[in-house]
């Protein structure tokens, strides 16, 4: 969830903190922003949206996460491609036009 105030770093933190990886190996830039109003499938209601992508990058990239998908800290990850993205019932369902969104920005 974005936050109003120092948002890059609350990211940094919490991926530091969930991947277990070095702080300082972790380097947060905004990219885009996107407003959308929709309807909220888990609050049952329409809601207004502020969307911020984020590219993050990582330095020391841990070996486990080089995986498909792997567990941490016992959670368990997984990398899925745009396309695969577009594909989920339940992305689509719930959040297509963020992988539309993200999709517009890659380079």
């Amino acid at each position: 969830k974005t936050i109003e105030e120092d948002n890059e770093n609350n990211l940094i933190e919490n991926l530091s903190s969930n991947l277990s990886i070095n702080r300082s190996s972790i380097r947060c830039e905004i990219k885009g922003n996107q407003v959308d109003e929709k309807y909220s499938v888990s609050h049952k209601e329409m809601r207004t949206y502020n969307h911020r992508l984020y590219e993050v990058s990582i330095s020391n990239f841990p070996k486990i996460m080089r995986n498909d998908n792997f567990m941490l800290n016992g959670k368990h990850y997984y990398w899925m491609s745009i396309d695969d993205m577009r594909k989920d019932k339940e992305i689509i369902k719930k959040n297509l036009e963020i992988v539309e969104f993200v999709h517009s920005h890659i380079k």
